[in-house]
C-alpha cells in the first residue's frame, strides 16, 4: 500500500451534481491504486460515509470522515473533525 498518499476530497454520488460514483466504487478504486486511506467529504452532508465505512472496513483501508461545507457566501471548506 502507498502510505505516502491519501485522497482527502472524495465526493460520492450523495454530492448531487458533483460526485457520480458510489462510495463502494470509490473504496474499490482506492484499494486498486494501493492507497492506505481515503477521505470522503460530500457537499454539506455525511450521507456517503456510511457505505464508505462498510466498504473501507472490508478492504482494510482507513476512512477519514469529513464534509465539504459550502456556505451561503460561496466559501467552501473541507472539514475533518478530530473527535465527536
Amino acid at each position: 500500500m502507498n502510505a505516502d498518499f491519501a485522497e482527502l476530497a472524495i465526493a460520492t454520488n450523495f454530492s448531487f451534481l458533483r460526485g457520480a460514483s458510489h462510495a463502494e466504487e470509490l473504496v474499490m478504486a482506492a484499494e486498486a491504486l494501493g492507497l492506505s486511506a481515503i477521505g470522503v467529504a460530500d457537499r454539506n452532508t455525511l450521507a456517503g460515509v456510511v457505505r464508505a465505512h462498510a466498504a473501507a472496513k472490508k478492504a482494510g483501508i482507513r476512512l477519514l470522515v469529513g464534509s465539504r461545507l459550502v456556505l451561503q457566501d460561496g466559501v467552501e471548506v473541507i472539514a475533518y473533525p478530530q473527535d465527536r
